[in-house]
């Protein structure tokens, strides 16, 4: 119980609580953690000193950002804008719509939580996250828009869970859904449970080939095709 240590001896800048930390190996080989404190972002590599990340400040002190690693690059969003850091250079997403909920599958970033389209989960193009072009008809690469429960089943999608044996996860408050395939022109939604849901996408880890996460009903597990609730004893 005494397997911690204090990392930074002194607080980040102004400092703020850590409101979100996540790991970032970039394609040099370096490996961060960032963390984003009151408003902007800072990166160590290691040795226990933040340095700020040119051009990431300025955000909202209040939203929270969810972030993830896919194509070389760390991409994070919280509603208000969607951004790429490669380690060096940082950019914001211009074409990439404005959720709060980002995700990675196939190549591709994934990006939900969109006002007027909730339950609607938005994917890049295969291996170019700044493409969300939907092209008619397209091809297998480009990117794609797929409801999850229909149109609008008057449930938003709360979690992008990520992929598990080879399906990617998405909850909503009372239900899980499963994208299965490789890309557009096979990709497939189906219903994992409709009396089972996700509302914390935070919550939500892998750990001796099962996932476990928060429901309303308490903290589930799900291994191969089974999902119970493991929190009855607590």
């Amino acid at each position: 119980r005494r397997g911690y240590a204090k990392y930074n001896s002194s607080a980040i800048t102004n400092t703020k609580s850590v409101r979100g930390l996540w790991t970032f190996d970039a394609t040099d080989g370096t490996k961060y953690f960032v963390a984003l404190s009151s408003s902007s972002f800072y990166r160590t590599t290691g040795d226990g000193s933040w340095t700020a990340i040119t051009g990431l400040s300025g955000y909202s002190s209040t939203k929270e950002f969810q972030c993830t690693q896919t194509i070389g690059k760390l991409w994070c969003a919280n509603g208000d804008v969607v951004f790429q850091w490669d380690g060096t250079s940082t950019a914001a997403v211009s074409g990439a719509p404005l959720g709060n909920l980002i995700g990675k599958f196939r190549n591709r970033v994934l990006i939900s939580g969109i006002s007027g389209s909730k339950g609607r989960v938005r994917g890049s193009g295969e291996l170019d996250g700044t493409d969300y072009t939907v092209q008619i008809p397209g091809v297998s690469t480009t990117p794609f828009s797929i409801a999850f429960g229909g149109s609008d089943d008057g449930e938003d999608i709360t979690c992008l869970m990520g992929a598990y044996q080879d399906v990617f996860i998405v909850g909503k408050r009372n239900s899980l859904w499963g994208l299965y395939g490789f890309g557009r022109n096979d990709f497939q939604v189906r219903e994992l449970s409709r009396e089972v849901g996700c509302i914390e996408q935070r919550s939500v880890q892998e750990k001796n080939n099962c996932l476990y996460w928060l429901s309303l009903r308490g903290v589930e597990k799900y291994c191969g095709t089974s999902i119970g609730r493991i929190s009855d004893p607590i």
